[in-house]
């Protein structure tokens, strides 16, 4: 590492005071910084998988998603790629309005068995994005075949139906999530949106 990062008793920071450091600046405000700080750490050859992801997350911005794109691609001749860093990928893509390369994404994460309830989430936030209300629904049925839905999963449902205008899906959903437990003040106002788009407004 360069000598400016040395402490004053002359100790070098290693790779997890750095992920640190990372950790602290690891949101889209301070992704320059964050992506600073993975440099330094890949030129000294103590990059992990924990950087990689902590950047990627960084870059979850119209701007630079892109970047995350060219992070994942860059961590695959370094470091393993496994399922925390793609679930990661997708939603900074999600998060940055790219639905469609999100979906790419998942669908290639999904192929080597790398999904977790998070990228499903993710992947559902991004169909939504892009009107695709059934494939919301698909997901979800392939997220029962071998996991447990979240207050996430089915406000993401919740928020398809309203943002496709079909409130008598985000209905439904808001009634599969009370009967499993999983409903908040984040599915009831979703679905008193749907409705009320729905001229539905008795139901709201």
């Amino acid at each position: 590492f360069s000598d400016a990062f040395r402490t004053p008793g002359g100790l070098t920071p290693n790779v997890v005071t750095f992920t640190t450091a990372m950790n602290a600046l690891g949101h889209p405000g301070h992704w320059q910084a964050t992506l600073h700080l993975l440099r330094l750490l890949t030129g000294s050859r103590q990059v992990n998988a924990v950087a990689y992801t902590t950047a990627i997350r960084a870059c979850a911005l119209p701007s630079v998603w892109q970047k995350a794109i060219a992070l994942l691609e860059e961590m695959r001749g370094r470091v393993e790629v496994d399922g925390i860093v793609l679930n990661a990928t997708v939603t900074a893509c999600q998060k940055a309005s790219a639905w469609e390369k999100a979906v790419e994404l998942f669908e290639v994460a999904g192929d080597h068995g790398l999904v977790d309830v998070v990228g499903f989430n993710a992947a559902m936030s991004a169909w939504a994005q892009g009107g695709h209300w059934q494939q919301v629904l698909h997901l979800l049925r392939r997220l029962r075949c071998s996991q447990r839905p979240s207050s996430v999963t089915f406000n993401n449902c919740i928020s398809a139906g309203e943002k496709a205008s079909q409130w008598q899906m985000s209905l439904e959903m808001l009634q599969e999530a009370c009967k499993e437990g999983h409903a908040n003040h984040v599915s009831f106002n979703a679905t008193i949106t749907a409705c009320e788009r729905g001229s539905r407004w008795t139901l709201a």
